[in-house]
């Protein structure tokens, strides 16, 4: 079952913690939206201290969260709230501008924008810490996807230069042209759908913090050229994970020792790898082995 509507308190230990957790649970349970949406309202009322609000996938709408930020703008800290349909770019830019403590948000891409980044970097506001952003379509063409202009990205990183910016991104790849082009501050990039060539081309180009990349698809184009401009300008990649996609084993050997040592986590599947006229599969291990400084193995789907 999904994670619903969770809240924290400053001043509650956990046996309270854990019994507020589970009203929410049962609320969400028995009651109809609209009603949740009631219910919900009242907790905000009544509570001068929350710190930590996990709504995600609920009826939540603008009304609940100026309630919210009304009686708790100086106690919160994180704020969870992907899926919440109700949720306007209005709505989360009044937590912004008042919860000037807020550290970690979650939220989804359609209700980004460039005030709510200059919200989140204004003068008065903490650092931000983590700030993740899921882009998600059911059918292609129903979100129309804006672009957040450069200086806004700008600003979020020199207020924040620490903050992660975590994006997931489930959409069809004729949805992608609103992004990347122009650089993205992006730190961790994952793609639960097919994405093109050429938005690799440009994440290599525009996202000079990239510290962490998983492609779940691609198709029969090999990736070679993208990968090796994504090790040479992402200096901070430590992470990659590749699947249903195909890479040479040449071009995958020399992306390996662009990034060297630095590249933690290198989860690949044996089927993305191509070979070619310098390297077999038998040889891939060796090579990619010699430039990490360890053992290394692509992954293998197991044979039931």
């Amino acid at each position: 079952m999904k994670e619903h509507g969770v809240c924290q308190s400053n001043f509650v230990d956990t046996g309270s913690f854990l019994f507020l957790n589970n009203i929410f649970i049962i609320l969400f349970l028995l009651l109809c939206k609209s009603h949740f949406v009631s219910a919900l309202t009242v907790v905000f009322v009544n509570s001068k201290s929350l710190s930590s609000i996990k709504i995600e996938d609920t009826s939540v709408d603008d009304l609940s969260l100026k309630i919210l930020v009304a009686n708790n703008s100086d106690t919160l800290r994180l704020l969870k709230m992907s899926s919440c349909p109700h949720v306007s770019s209005d709505g989360i830019l009044c937590v912004a501008d008042h919860c000037q403590g807020l550290r970690e948000l979650a939220l989804n891409y359609y209700i980004l924008s460039d005030e709510l980044l200059l919200a989140l970097s204004s003068e008065t506001h903490v650092n931000l810490e983590h700030l993740r952003i899921d882009a998600v379509s059911e059918n292609p063409g129903q979100i129309e996807f804006h672009s957040i202009k450069k200086q806004s990205w700008d600003a979020l990183i020199k207020h924040s230069p620490g903050v992660d910016v975590v994006m997931y991104f489930f959409l069809y790849e004729e949805e992608f042209e609103a992004f990347f082009k122009e650089e993205t501050p992006v730190t961790h990039l994952y793609f639960g759908r097919s994405v093109s060539k050429a938005i690799l081309g440009r994440i290599g180009l525009n996202c000079p913090r990239l510290i962490e990349l998983v492609v779940c698809a691609n198709g029969l184009q090999t990736l070679d050229t993208e990968l090796i401009c994504i090790a040479e300008h992402c200096k901070n990649l430590t992470a990659l994970g590749l699947s249903e996609c195909e890479v040479s084993c040449s071009a995958f050997i020399e992306f390996v020792r662009l990034c060297g040592k630095r590249l933690t986590q290198l989860s690949v599947m044996e089927d993305v790898l191509i070979p070619d006229d310098e390297y077999s599969l038998d040889k891939v291990h060796t090579e990619v082995a010699k430039h990490l400084g360890r053992i290394w193995f692509p992954d293998v789907l197991p044979v039931w």
